[in-house]
This record gives structure tokens, sequence and C-alpha cells, in this order.
């Protein structure tokens, strides 16, 4: 006699996390906790709510979103502190990039994302969401110029306050709904 179980993996809510060295992984439960100790270069740089059986979008340095299935991400076990992502997976291992393509951030794609704020080095900047492209496993997110490219990506929820910080110290603060205002006065601090 066998026993079958049968586990609904489509509304387990996960975090898809990467690490400032290009590690990710997706944490669940108590691993999405806070506090105790950290290893050594293991800073979060980004963190998008998912599903286990959902999708995420690897922003690049090329103004493209790459499609990412979460179940693919390993998943790191439950922690009473904040999760290290030693046991995360290097970028290159899930995605194949050029080498001369960086990701940014991780975002979520589903039913209802948070808009991003994007910010290139010659100061474009654009608020949107990020919405998978058909069965396509890439796609432009943003337009870029020849020489330019992305070096900025982060959620930006209606009423949050966006701060940009020039390479020569300058800082902009605005409305994360009136972005597209403020591409030429950041454009013009070049």
């Amino acid at each position: 006699r066998h026993t079958r179980y049968w586990r609904d993996w489509s509304s387990d809510v996960c975090s898809s996390d990467l690490s400032g060295t290009g590690l990710l992984a997706r944490t669940t439960g108590l691993a999405m906790g806070s506090g105790g100790s950290r290893t050594a270069h293991d800073v979060i740089i980004c963190a998008a709510p998912a599903t286990v059986l959902g999708s995420i979008a690897l922003l690049t340095s090329r103004g493209r979103a790459v499609r990412l299935p979460v179940i693919d991400l390993p998943a790191l076990p439950d922690a009473a502190q904040a999760p290290s992502l030693a046991g995360g997976a290097p970028i290159g291992a899930l995605v194949d990039l050029p080498a001369d393509e960086k990701v940014l951030a991780v975002v979520e794609l589903g039913d209802d994302p948070t808009p991003i704020l994007l910010a290139t080095a010659r100061g474009k900047v654009k608020r949107t969401v990020v919405e998978q492209s058909g069965s396509k496993d890439s796609w432009e997110v943003i337009a870029l110029d020849d020489g330019d490219e992305l070096v900025g990506a982060a959620r930006a929820p209606d009423g949050s306050a966006v701060v940009l910080i020039t390479s020569d110290a300058q800082a902009l603060t605005f409305d994360a709904a009136r972005s597209e205002e403020h591409t030429s006065e950041l454009q013009s601090r070049q």
C-alpha cells in the first residue's frame, strides 16, 4: 500500500534574492527573517517577492529583462536569522549572459508587479512595470543610446521617494511617480 502526497507549490510565497557577489537563491518562511550575524561579502542587494512556480526577471546593464523560473533557484533552509546566500547559485550557472553584461536587480513577474525605476549612466530615467513579453526568455525594458548602460534599477511603488546620486556627488530627490520629468535634469548634470 502506497500513500501519495500532493503539494500545491503554486501558492508557496518566497523571496528571490540577489547578493552583491552575484549569487541567487530563494528563501521561504523563517529564512526571510532578519537579524543575526552575516557572513563576509554577503549583502543582499535585491529581493523580489515571488511564488515557487512563478518567474522572476533579472534586469541587466544592457537594459534587458531575462526571465528565470523561481523553482530553478536553490532554496535556502529556514533560519531564525537573516539568510546567508552562500548556498546560492552564481548567476552564470542559471542564465547565459555576455561577459560585459551584469545583473543589477531581480523583479517579480506576475499579476500585480511593483513599478521599477530604471536609471542609465547618461541620465535617462524610466519608471515602468516589467511584464513578461509573451513566451520570450529576454526582452528590452529600456531603450539605450549607443554607449549608454543601465546602472540602477529598484522597486518604486506609488508614493515612494527616489534619491539618485551622480558620480560627482550631486543628489536629485523626487517622487517616483514623477521620474520621467527628471531625465533632462539628470542629463544636464553629466
